[in-house]
């Protein structure tokens, strides 16, 4: 057990706090900056309450053992120079626990939320670090700030049940640059009206859980989400996203809520102040909280309303007259003039569940008069009795005088239709996911890669970009819409790779030539020669090499391959089946390295062969194999230029091993493709679309009869307009 060691600079500062609580670690401080430290197994226990007040401005924490810290101050914090988590983990047990400026989780720490909810407004700084709920906690990050480059973030539980899982939130805004983000256990991902920037070098897969058994999940709203990827990033998202979203059609009755205008008092509703002393009740038009400084935001209903404060608590029961949807619609203004309505959460409950968050204004400037809102949309049981809450809810004891004023609350029953949330592929990169169902999808720039999935009540629009589809089916309601400038394509090469490390990149970049062996293979020699001795390796972009010779565009590490060298690899083929071997490859412009013959063998069997290679830039060879259920062996080899010379080098790079998938008959739907617009069918033996359309007009036939309407067809497979399968002509 340590000794709590307190500098005078600190001592002041904690005099409200009681030191039965100072066990198991020592704290210290640097101008502002309070650092703990606990070497124990044991977690620390922190009461302190830090108020910036008292001249702390930042809280580090750094465990060096499995102890961790129970973070639980006795009043809100106020510091505003962040909190880092330096090493160890950090438990959290209330919303006010944390001062202002961003949350930096370092390499190998831990944020765990423990039995309460907390949304973390400003930036999370993620080294490879871990996030998680406990005991029904579940933080809620608005928006994720940096990561670095070879960095990850882990989201998820850390204790049993779903009600211990986090939630990623999007909410307006950008999230910056993400890169590789793992869930353990349940995750909820909700994107709402923001973008989700993907740097290039980010890893795949981007989204990806732990547990099979335990996947997360995503719901993007109506508002939509946008997935801006940047040229070369290859992001894939490793979870499948729900989309629908109720809208309503029809509002088919309104039956006011008992005492909801306010113009005869409280009239049954009861007020819980939740300790907070200060007062709330019924105010008539012209009082001090419609009116401020000449502006004035008094209630169009009546003469009365209600005035709200921080942490008050109004509620009543409701009887529902009958069965079906309904939802509780009011109206709410902010107090004008002030920021005594900034920063606050209206939140509204009916029963046991249902429960709807409306975030406040964070400026002056944003404040409102009276105006509607709603609710979600419930099915609740006629004849039943439901309680009605509503409360404003703050983070900091000091905002116990802000308010918000309601009038008018009434049930709704209505008609809802299901609708989709929008999702928008923006930048150069490549995007793939699967089971995207009932997405709105919009497709501006870059490839959206959509493999083995079931398209439903979806409208998918390509403006500019490519929409990719790997053994996917169509169904009823699904309408594709491809503008002229897009492409839509139809792919049988299916996105899991099985080689490891087939970019090199896992080496780190090289900028000179270096003797090894690449992460994953093998690099040896078929006939020692005097030319070889120094042996293969690794070269990267702006080395000793690239300079008399192409740079990689796909990063910036290749292997180099001398005369007589060998490049291998074994991999485990689980599934028996046709898979597609692809490579890029490239030489020297010296020393002959053009005229080195190249060989490549699966078990020793050739599948390609070359006596020539490129100076000029990188060429990318594919060759189509079947492969039983077994381990394979793939084998690069080099020969000797006809005139061997010394310093002949063949570059290899982003080699890939593909599984080919099945794409047939897309027997619903329709797809609809403009003048200029394309369609891309390479190695693709058989598509049958029953409705196809060309600016409107239904096409039968085949590729012939598509280019004569005005579509420009790629490719060498083969597609048929309009018929069932089974009177397709195979063309090969």
């Amino acid at each position: 057990m340590s000794i709590r060691v307190l500098s005078k600079d600190v001592f002041a500062a904690m005099a409200l706090v009681s030191f039965a609580a100072y066990a198991d670690y020592t704290v210290t401080t640097n101008e502002g900056e309070v650092v703990f430290f606990n070497d124990s197994s044991e977690r620390a226990t922190v009461t302190d309450s830090y108020l910036a007040a008292d001249g702390i401005y930042s809280l580090s924490f750094k465990s060096t053992n499995s102890g961790g810290f129970d973070f639980m101050p006795m009043q809100a914090s106020t510091y505003t120079g962040g909190t880092k988590i330096i090493e160890g983990q950090l438990y959290l047990y209330s919303d006010g626990a944390l001062g202002s400026g961003p949350v930096t989780i370092e390499d190998g720490s831990s944020l765990i939320v423990s039995g309460c909810d907390i949304l973390f407004n400003n930036k999370v700084i993620f080294g490879e670090a871990y996030i998680a709920g406990f005991k029904g906690g579940c933080p809620t990050l608005k928006s994720v700030g940096s990561l670095g480059a070879e960095k990850s973030i882990r989201i998820g539980r850390n204790g049993a049940g779903v009600e211990s899982k986090a939630v990623l939130s999007l909410i307006g805004g950008d999230s910056e640059a993400l890169g590789r983000i793992y869930t353990s256990g349940a995750l909820d991902l909700t994107l709402d009206g923001g973008t989700v920037a993907v740097r290039s070098n980010a890893f795949s897969p981007f989204f990806k859980s732990a547990t099979a058994a335990d996947t997360p999940s995503a719901t993007i709203t109506a508002a939509g989400v946008t997935f801006d990827v940047a040229s070369g990033a290859n992001v894939e998202l490793g979870l499948s996203p729900v989309f629908r979203r109720a809208m309503v059609t029809n509002i088919v009755k309104t039956v006011a809520v008992p005492g909801g205008d306010f113009e005869s008092g409280l009239n049954g509703w009861t007020i819980d102040k939740n300790g907070n002393n200060k007062t709330s009740g019924v105010q008539g038009n012209g009082a001090a909280f419609d009116t401020k400084d000449g502006v004035q935001w008094t209630t169009t209903n009546g003469t009365y309303y209600l005035m709200l404060r921080v942490n008050h608590k109004i509620s009543r029961d409701i009887t529902v007259p009958s069965d079906g949807l309904w939802r509780i619609v009011f109206d709410q203004g902010c107090r004008p003039g002030t920021t005594y309505s900034c920063n606050v959460d209206t939140v509204v409950k009916i029963g046991d569940t249902e429960t709807t968050t409306f975030k406040g204004p964070t400026d002056q400037a944003n404040l409102y008069g009276f105006k509607r809102f709603e609710t979600g949309v419930m099915e609740l049981s006629a004849g039943r009795t439901y309680s009605l809450e509503v409360s404003i809810e703050s983070k900091y004891a000091s905002d116990q005088n802000k308010s918000m004023n309601f009038d008018v609350f009434r049930m709704e029953k209505v008609e809802t239709n299901d609708v989709v949330g929008c999702f928008t592929k923006t930048g150069g990169g490549i995007l793939r996911t699967d089971a995207w169902t009932g997405a709105n999808m919009l497709i501006e720039a870059g490839i959206l890669n959509v493999e083995s999935a079931t398209i439903t009540n979806t409208a998918i629009s390509v403006q500019g970009g490519t929409l990719e589809l790997v053994d996917v089916r169509m169904e009823e309601e699904a309408q594709i819409g491809v503008a002229a400038g897009g492409a839509l394509a139809f792919s049988s090469i299916g996105r899991k790779d099985i080689i490891s490390n087939g970019s090199f990149e896992v080496d780190g970049p090289k900028t000179s030539i270096v003797a090894m062996n690449p992460a994953g293979w093998t690099i040896g020699k078929t006939n020692p020669t005097g030319n070889n001795t120094n042996g293969s390796g690794l070269q990267g972009n702006g080395g000793n090499v690239t300079a008399n010779g192409p740079s990689t565009v796909a990063g910036t590490v290749t292997v180099f391959l001398r005369e007589y060298s060998t490049l291998s690899q074994t991999v485990s083929v689980t599934d028996a089946g046709n898979y597609r071997l692809s490579f890029s490859k490239a030489c020297r412009a010296s020393h002959n390295s053009s005229l080195m013959p190249v060989t490549v063998t699966i078990d020793g069997k050739i599948v390609f062969e070359s006596t020539s290679n490129s100076k000029d830039e990188f060429e990318r060879f594919s060759v189509d194999v079947y492969l039983e259920a077994a381990n394979h062996t793939i084998t690069f080899a080099t020969g000797s230029p006809s005139t061997p010379e010394n310093g002949s080098m063949v570059f290899i790079d982003d080699v890939r091993l593909n599984p080919f998938k099945s794409q047939s008959e897309i027997d619903a739907g329709t797809i609809d493709m403009a003048l200029g617009s394309t369609l891309q069918l390479d190695n693709i033996e058989k598509v049958v679309i029953k409705d196809f359309r060309v600016n409107g007009v239904s096409i039968r036939g085949g590729r012939g009869a598509a280019k004569t309407a005005g579509v420009n067809v790629t490719g060498s497979g083969s597609v048929r307009f309009g018929e069932k399968i089974g009177t397709v002509l195979i063309v090969k």
